[in-house]
């Protein structure tokens, strides 16, 4: 569906109970669902979000709305003796994002993937995709943002929409009666925060959390409420308010939808970025029968294996990039004017340069290596040896690029890689001619990695 990146929140937020009236009806918001094999959930989604970046006068220095809609199809596979969901087979049958920078400059880029599966197993609250099993009966390769697009829907905690189990945290432990109002406590908020993809990357601070149970309509509850957090990165705090509201069948435990309106803001030194976001979910239920559909004989294998665990010796878990560095590497200054997360050198002469950061729009691969061409040919004496496709572990699209300048005295090797709207890259500037100095330059750009940045473990 739009991933939580649009929406950040799902619905719903209810836990401990108070002043329920003793002559009211009382509804149960917490009945586990028993699963069968075959239950089919379809899921539609539609959500938009919108960053601004404003200065103390007003005036918008950037402004970028990215707006969603998408339709998954959650099949269970097999389930437990408790009709809990063992394996979950999840679609998405459409998935379209557009994303337009209307300030400083105006830009679009459309990103759509179709008809994309792969199976699923719980970790946790939560599912854990197999990417070796992504497959397509429609497409049959990936750009970089369509791969971008796809590891938002088949992230690492994807959730059954039907039976957000997450927010089985903060479901009250007994009945409650319409009207009644609810707080959720710190602890049990962190826990729920903890437990979702975009949160758990960022340091969080639970401030307060207020919720009811609006009404009930034959069998379908309708519940709502606020949630307060601070989320931090390495240097950021969001003020975040998000307004939720959620509809349960009482009767099954099955989610039928959910409604979330965010708005989150910072100081960033002088200026304030805002950041607010909607979205919408719709969900239908189609009852299992046993059995479970079956996939198409020919389907086009899109898949990826999990990457190996990463021993690379330098690590920054914020940035989400890590490299192998020889022992006598040392950390060296970063020259005034260059925007790099990192600068080494030895002995030897040789230098490396860690950079990453984030762009407005989805990047393409290929557009990447162009700009960053036209940038290296203002070096003196450039010449062009070699520009090549290679794809780092995880399947994080990226690409070689290889030079000489200064009259051939010296080489230039580049590993630069897209992950949705990041660029990483990695610059190793060594003498020429010394095969040893060559195969451990290409050593280090080889030994790149990015992940997902985890803000919990800034520096």
């Amino acid at each position: 569906m739009v991933r939580a990146r649009l929406a950040l929140l799902s619905a719903a937020v209810l836990v401990l109970v108070t002043g329920a009236s003793a002559f009211a009806e009382d509804y149960n918001l917490s009945k586990v669902p028993v699963m069968k094999v075959g239950d089919r959930f379809t899921a539609k989604a539609a959500g938009q979000a919108e960053v601004t970046v404003m200065a103390e006068d007003g005036e918008t220095l950037v402004g970028v709305t990215k707006t969603g809609e998408a339709t998954e199809i959650h099949e269970i596979l097999t389930v437990d003796a408790a009709g809990k969901p063992t394996q979950v087979r999840f679609t998405v049958s459409g998935s379209r994002e557009v994303t337009e920078l209307k300030t400083p400059q105006q830009a679009r880029k459309v990103v759509t993937i179709a008809d994309v599966t792969a199976t699923a197993k719980p970790d946790g609250l939560v599912f854990a995709a197999d990417t070796a099993s992504l497959a397509s009966g429609q497409m049959k390769t990936l750009t970089a943002p369509q791969i971008s697009l796809v590891k938002d829907h088949f992230s690492d905690s994807m959730i059954v929409t039907a039976f957000p189990e997450p927010d089985v945290l903060l479901m009250p432990a007994g009945p409650v009666s319409i009207g009644a109002a609810w707080k959720v406590t710190e602890d049990v908020l962190n826990k729920w925060a903890k437990s979702r993809e975009d949160y758990r990357r960022m340091k969080v601070t639970p401030k307060s959390g207020e919720c009811k149970l609006d009404s009930v309509s034959g069998d379908v509850a309708t519940v709502s409420g606020t949630v307060r957090l601070t989320l931090s990165d390495d240097d950021v705090a969001f003020e975040t308010v998000a307004k939720l509201a959620g509809r349960i069948d009482l009767k099954s435990g099955y989610w039928r939808g959910a409604t979330t309106e965010l708005t989150a803001t910072a100081r960033v030194g002088p200026n304030t970025l805002k950041i607010v976001s909607r979205q919408r979910v719709t969900i239908e239920h189609q009852p299992g029968t046993g059995t479970v559909s079956k996939l198409p004989a020919e389907l086009n294998k899109l898949g990826w294996p999990a990457p190996d665990k990463d021993v690379n010796s330098y690590r920054d878990p914020a940035a989400g990039v890590s490299l192998d560095l020889p022992k006598d590497y040392q950390d060296a200054p970063i020259e005034p004017g260059v925007k790099a997360l990192a600068r080494f050198s030895s002995p030897r002469g040789v230098s490396v340069v860690l950079a990453g950061g984030e762009q407005p729009l989805p990047l393409e691969l290929d557009e990447t290596g162009q700009q960053l061409l036209g940038q290296f040919k203002a070096l003196p004496d450039f010449k062009l040896v070699s520009r090549d496709p290679a794809a780092l572990p995880g399947n994080v699209p990226a690409g070689r690029i290889t030079l000489t300048f200064n009259e051939g005295q010296f080489t230039m090797m580049v590993r630069y890689a897209v992950d949705g709207n990041r660029l990483v890259s990695v610059i190793v500037v060594a003498p020429t001619g010394d095969a040893g100095l060559a195969s451990e330059a290409r050593k280090i750009t080889d030994s790149l990695r990015v992940f997902d940045q985890d803000y919990t473990q800034a520096k």
